[in-house]
Parts: structure tokens; C-alpha cells; sequence
């Protein structure tokens, strides 16, 4: 819009410098004088019925012999040109499109953030494939077993495969309800739930229980050294010190920590020490765990460093870097 308005003030000024070069240094065109003695000459040699018939005294736009415009109508002139060139920016000008319902707007980098309303119908995110994008995302896989349920003003999504990397407010859920302004990572394409329906802060998930883990193998007997690892379970404040060099996180009782989920396999991941730092490794390729969000295979570790893994998200800290 500024460079619009930029390129019209420079047309304005140029347009107002060659109407005073014209009004100072306003001469006779060639052209009228040579219509003028075309016109005597003609007149000489036919007959004045004639020339009255096609060569009237007075008719439109009759050239003069001083075809030189007057100060009036040159600001008359002047003005209609910026009236046309106001006409022109007006009618290039975006429209803001206004948003109302619910959707979800793209936060790509490099993307103009269109809105994508959803039908109150149930329906799956296998429509993200057919939206128009800058340029190709890679998306989760499975899309079709991840729902979208009408539900009280909002939806609620479902992940029915859960072995894909979408994550909402950089967390996996199973089932939530979405709320105003929820984040969601399909693969590489971000998106954010708007809700134009209901004011915000008017939906509220429910309150997650504590999370107690069965821990088997590593509860200190002792006081754990100031460099030890924790992992802090995110929505409990139970604790888990890094006593030993192999740990291992699964829903088998064999497990040094058990999970329960259907999401978790019985040997998830492993975390284990090497040297001076640690190590996480996923152990299934169907399974995922992530680290800080990007789905691994393995990783070492640093301090606040955020795991995933099935339902179960941890926090690290602290820990002896490498």
C-alpha cells in the first residue's frame, strides 16, 4: 500500500510539472496550423454550399489556431487524473477478508494466514491435502483416522491411529476438545484453532488427573548427587532421578518405568548414559517419541529438554552436557 501511494504522488508531481512547463511555454501545434491552410486552400477551389455541408464554422472539438489549453481546464484535466488514479488503487486494493465461525489459519512462515472454516459436520484432516500453500508441507501420515466431532460450539479431535507426529500445544493427546488459539503440528504444516463462535476462555478442557508412574528399580535409597538427571512428569510433581546407566520406559512390567496406553509399546524407549552425557532411543520404528517436538530415533539429551513419548511427557534437567 505505501509504494501504491508513493508511485501515485511521484505521477502527481510529474503531472504537475508538465502542466506549468505546458501553461509557461504554450505554443501553436504544427498540426492545427497545417489543418488551418489545408482548410483556406480548400475553401478557394469549391463551392460554398459544399463546404458549409462538410467543412462546418463551428463543430466538435474544432481546433484552433492556438491550441493551447487554459488554466481551468488544465486544472479540470489534473483532477481527473487523480481521480482516476484514486480509482484505480481503490479497486487493486485487498479486501480484508473477515473471519467468522470456526477454523483453523495456517502460521506457516512465507504463508498469508487464510482462514479455513469446518463444516459442523463430522469430518477428518485429510482435507489439509487439497489446501492451496506456498509451497508443499509434509504432513502426518494417517490422516483419515484423525476426526473432527462437533461438540457444544467447538470440535472435538480424535486421534484414532496415534502412531502419526500431530501434536496439539506441542503435546499428543488422544482425544481433547479444541479450544480458542490451540496449536496444531501435522507434520510440518502449523495451524491455530480459531473459534469466532464463542468468546474466549469460555471452553475449558478438564482438568487432568495427577500422573503417578510405577516406578520399578530406580528410587534412590540415598541423596541423589546435585548432577543427576530428573525427569519431571509434565502435569505431576512426581520426580524421577536418573540413578542408573540403562533405563528403560515401556508398558511392560518388565520396564524400569511403566506406562499404561494403548499408545505406548511394551518396549518404547530407552535412556542410557554415555560418558559424560545421556542418550534417548526410540526402540520401535510404528512408535514415536519425540524430542522438543521433532520426532527421533535417538538423541542426546540437554538440559530442559521436552520427551514425549506416547501420552507421557517429561522434562529434563539437569544435565552434564557432552
Amino acid at each position: 500500500m505505501i509504494s501504491q501511494i508513493d508511485r501515485c504522488l511521484r505521477a502527481c508531481v510529474h503531472s504537475a510539472g508538465l502542466l506549468i512547463i505546458g501553461i509557461l511555454t504554450s505554443t501553436s501545434l504544427p498540426a492545427a496550423e497545417q489543418v488551418v491552410e489545408q482548410n483556406v486552400l480548400i475553401r478557394e477551389g469549391f463551392p460554398s454550399a459544399f463546404l458549409e455541408y462538410f467543412f462546418p464554422q463551428t463543430f466538435f472539438l474544432k481546433i484552433n489556431e492556438t491550441p493551447s489549453l487554459t488554466l481551468i481546464e488544465s486544472l479540470l484535466i489534473f483532477a481527473g487524473v487523480l481521480l482516476a488514479m484514486f480509482g484505480l488503487w481503490f479497486l487493486q486494493k485487498p479486501k480484508a477478508g473477515t473471519q467468522s465461525g470456526v477454523g483453523f489459519q495456517l502460521l506457516n512462515l512465507g504463508e498469508r494466514k487464510p482462514f479455513i472454516p469446518l463444516k459442523s459436520e463430522i469430518q477428518t484432516l485429510e482435507f489439509l491435502t487439497q489446501i492451496q500453500t506456498s509451497k508443499k508441507y509434509r504432513l502426518s501420515a494417517n490422516l483419515t483416522r484423525v476426526t473432527l466431532t462437533p461438540h457444544q460450539n467447538t470440535f472435538v479431535l480424535e486421534d484414532k491411529n496415534y502412531k502419526n507426529a500431530l501434536l496439539i500445544n506441542r503435546r499428543r493427546s488422544h482425544r481433547t476438545v479444541l479450544c480458542d488459539n490451540d496449536v496444531l503440528d501435522v507434520g510440518e504444516m502449523i495451524l491455530l484453532f480459531r473459534n469466532h463462535v464463542v468468546p474466549a476462555g469460555t471452553i475449558h478442557r478438564p482438568a487432568s488427573k495427577d500422573l503417578q508412574l510405577p516406578i520399578v528399580g530406580i528410587i534412590p535409597k540415598g541423596p541423589v548427587h546435585k548432577m543427576t538427571p530428573i525427569l519431571t512428569v509434565s502435569g505431576s510433581t512426581q520426580k524421577i532421578p536418573l540413578v542408573r546407566n540403562l533405563i528403560t520406559i515401556g508398558s511392560s512390567n518388565s520396564n524400569d518405568i511403566i506406562v499404561e496406553g494403548d499408545e505406548v509399546a511394551l518396549r518404547h524407549a530407552k535412556i542410557y548414559k554415555v560418558g559424560a552425557s545421556w542418550k534417548i532411543q526410540n526402540l520401535l520404528i510404528q512408535e514415536t517419541t519425540t524430542v522438543n517436538g521433532r520426532r527421533i530415533d535417538q538423541r542426546f539429551l540437554q538440559d530442559g529438554m521436552k520427551l514425549l513419548l506416547g501420552i507421557l511427557c517429561l522434562s529434563l534437567s539437569p544435565v552434564k552436557h557432552k
